[in-house]
């Protein structure tokens, strides 16, 4: 049975380690943390993200590193593991050594081929078939690529084990992930694996809870109840609650704002969203939101706002707002109970 070695104290030990690259900061973070000592095996890679932390100046490592040994690169010098099945295998064989050594700038492209957290997912939803797999008598050779009747028991497993479909679409993504990354055939490409999906789907489903929709009387009624003159912490309140409404802006996207984004003209605003989840590409986009001269007007309270507060221009413009507005413990109560705050709640009761 395998276990999470980031959950045991390395301290003491002598360890080998040899982590994929997507964990190879990790681990050095953890080494550190522990106060570890050992080996680490990886890519002489100095363009990989995890390299500064092991060379921050580019000419020479860091005092914990105690020596270092380049391991040959021609493939002679090593033997074909047990399973023989290695991705990519008959391609590499043929490749010649010039080739060979460019191999390490395939993984790092790979793996960011989506993002941070849904490789970290993936890679972990992973690991739990493979350990579910070997605990119930899989062979190794038979976890990648996976056999679909394999699969389907596992996904059938999992539906006993929970009460929502998440979990299950999670693992059928996390396989379809690792067998694609490898160009292989996978077994969620298969009829029955997907009507197992679809079946734990309409089992595991329950009713959808639609939130109650924000209406302009809503937002008059939080204007009223919150604006005094110079009020700044009012005010703040105020501009984040009528931008995200008129920008049709998420939590992360308004927290990220900083004053340099915004830009006020005669008509209008124009906000610069850094990043956002459907900008994959960390393009950036501009939205431009117009004036409309009453008292809920976007544009004017955040210029009131930003006056009041006198903020630089390289600083977050909600900079403070985590402390009530968007703080941990009152984040579920905006999404899930916001019409209710904005009716007129008091601030105690969300604190």
């Amino acid at each position: 049975m395998g276990i999470d070695a980031f959950t045991i104290n390395w301290q003491g030990a002598n360890g080998w380690f040899v982590p994929p690259v997507c964990l190879v900061s990790k681990v050095i973070s953890y080494m550190r943390q522990c106060f570890a000592h050992g080996t680490l095996v990886l890519p002489l890679w100095k363009s990989a993200s995890f390299w500064p932390m092991l060379c921050p100046t580019g000419e020479g490592f860091i005092k914990e590193v105690k020596g270092c040994i380049d391991l040959p690169t021609n493939k002679k010098f090593y033997t074909s593991g047990k399973g023989n099945k290695s991705a990519f295998q008959s391609d590499l064989l043929e490749l010649p050594d010039t080739l060979i050594e460019k191999i390490h700038l395939l993984p790092d492209l790979l793996t960011e081929s989506k993002s941070n957290n849904t490789v970290q997912n993936y890679y972990y939803g992973f690991l739990r078939w493979k350990k579910w797999a070997l605990s119930n008598g899989i062979s190794s050779e038979f976890i990648l690529p996976a056999k679909p009747i394999h699969v389907a028991i596992y996904l059938a497993c999992l539906v006993q084990q929970n009460r929502t479909p998440s979990p299950i679409n999670q693992a059928f993504y996390s396989i379809r992930w690792a067998h694609k990354i490898i160009s292989v055939i996978s077994p969620t490409d298969s009829d029955l694996v997907k009507n197992i999906l679809e079946g734990a789907k309409r089992r595991l489903s329950v009713p959808i809870k639609k939130k109650e929709p924000i209406t302009p009387d809503m937002l008059s009624q939080m204007f009223d109840r919150l604006y005094c003159e110079n009020n700044l912490y009012n005010q703040r309140t105020i501009s984040a609650c009528l931008l995200s409404y008129s920008g049709f802006l998420r939590v992360s996207e308004l927290l990220n704002l900083k004053t340099c984004d915004i830009q006020f003209f005669l008509s209008h605003m124009s906000v610069f969203i850094q990043k956002s989840k459907t900008d994959i590409y960390r393009d950036g986009d501009r939205i431009i939101i117009a004036r409309t001269g009453n008292k809920l007007c976007p544009v004017k309270n955040l210029e009131s706002f930003l006056e009041w507060s006198n903020n630089p221009l390289d600083t977050d413009v909600f900079r403070m707002i985590s402390s009530y507005l968007f703080s941990n413990q009152c984040q579920q109560t905006i999404i899930t109970s916001r019409a209710e705050f904005l009716k007129g709640k008091n601030k105690e009761e969300y604190m």
